[in-house]
């Protein structure tokens, strides 16, 4: 009986010391999965601590093996001589492979490294506001480094004759931080997520290059203003904006023609929604001109007379010419109009032709556009009796609602001249 009870507590502690070991054996595998997919955090470092602590010597010495490549992927000061000792005491493939992919990153890193990180730096900060921390640094060593938005800290921190590369690493270690080179402009990203406030999405491009998707998204990252009705139009107004810029935070990468966005979930989904507009294999759009030339005792102005019905605008002016053009995203389309007062001796007469250039983009609202146009007028026209040449160029930016009519100044001489014009699918 006796020997059955202990045969008995022998099998139960045996039972619970397995599945502790299978526990941290779980633990640390989790471990390593996030730090080579999501990089080092002090998270992954506790784990992988504890672990390397433990009285199992196969787990202990995996977890010290991955506590070690942690270090260098930190940019440890002592990272050269970890990673040579790692070299000389691998023995497993998976090491060779990992050391592997340490050395190319540590390479990689130290070419891409400007050599003004090596001058030295003293900082001596407490309960700082990250952000004016990092525009210290910058300012120092006269380089781009830039915070993402969504970190917001306070860091206490003292270096004496540390280099900025070894003040960037320290910063980003108590912070839960790391950096990125991009172009020569230094982003410093959050390791730990913040589900709520943090969203990696991906888009995979389909007719479009990586450097024309993102020279488009950044063009419409800052609102842009239109410029102001032509001289010789007295009532021409400004235009409203372009477009509502794109939100700040969010970071954009390429990575083998699929685009890699982060930041809040919210920014995130405008940036898709964008560049989903935008990447469409011709998606063709038919613009519509209308030229409404004005009654010579017609005094209305041009925005009561885009309110009017096309019923009262007939009394005060008529459509001379209605002009369409089917045309794609980012590409030019050009229309010329010739005016039917041209004759054999337009010298002699009065006469206007009118030369009307776009081209749109899609914008982060599936029912706006964004619309350039520029617009010539040439001709004669005779004022007070005086026979003039006409030449006149005006180019305007703006936003517009897709399949509603939009009116602009066209001229004002002799004969005042709107122009309306609105833009929908193909197929509508």
């Amino acid at each position: 009986m006796k020997k059955s009870i202990i045969s008995l507590l022998l099998s139960v502690s045996m039972f619970f010391f397995l599945a502790a070991c299978q526990a941290v054996s779980l633990d640390l595998e989790g471990a390593i999965i996030k730090l080579w997919t999501s990089g080092p955090s002090g998270e992954i470092e506790q784990t992988l601590q504890a672990a390397a602590a433990g009285t199992d010597k196969a787990i202990a010495d995996r977890a010290g093996f991955h506590l070690s490549c942690l270090r260098i992927l930190r940019r440890d000061e002592k990272a050269a001589e970890i990673l040579a000792e790692l070299e000389a005491k691998a023995v497993s493939e998976s090491e060779k492979a990992a050391i592997a992919t340490l050395k190319k990153t540590f390479e990689e890193r130290s070419s891409k490294l400007p050599s003004i990180f090596q001058k030295k730096i003293s900082l001596d900060f407490k309960d700082t506001d990250i952000k004016a921390l990092v525009q210290i640094i910058a300012q120092r060593s006269e380089t781009n480094i830039v915070l993402h938005a969504s970190v917001k800290k306070l860091v206490t921190i003292r270096l004496i004759d540390a280099t900025i590369e070894q003040a960037l690493d320290s910063i980003c270690a108590i912070s839960d931080l790391r950096y990125e080179n991009r172009n020569g402009v230094f982003v410093l990203l959050p390791i730990k997520k913040d589900p709520e406030n943090y969203s990696r999405m991906t888009y995979q491009l389909k007719s479009m290059s990586p450097e024309k998707a993102l020279s488009l998204l950044n063009a419409q990252r800052t609102t842009q203003s239109s410029p102001i009705a032509p001289d010789n139009f007295k009532n021409g107004q400004p235009q409203p904006p372009a477009a509502p810029a794109l939100p700040a935070g969010v970071t954009i990468r390429n990575e083998e023609n699929l685009l890699v966005f982060e930041g809040s979930p919210e920014s995130v989904e405008k940036y898709l929604t964008l560049i989903s507009n935008l990447d469409q294999v011709n998606k063709a759009h038919k613009i519509s001109f209308r030229i409404w030339e004005l009654n010579s005792e017609s005094g209305t102005d041009l925005q009561a007379f885009s309110e009017m019905s096309d019923k009262e605008r007939a009394e005060k002016a008529k459509i001379v010419s209605a002009p369409q053009i089917v045309a794609l995203p980012r590409q030019p389309a050009t229309i010329e109009v010739q005016s039917s007062g041209k004759g054999n001796a337009p010298e002699e007469k009065d006469y206007l032709e009118y030369k009307l250039k776009s081209f749109f983009n899609e914008t982060e609202n599936e029912d706006q556009l964004r619309v350039y146009l520029e617009i010539s007028v040439t001709g004669s026209s005779t004022l007070n009796g005086i026979h003039t040449k006409i030449k006149k160029n005006h180019a305007s930016t703006l936003q517009v609602v897709r399949n509603k009519w939009v009116m602009l100044p066209l001229y004002e001489g002799a004969t005042r001249y709107f122009l309306e014009f609105q833009i929908n699918s193909h197929n509508s």
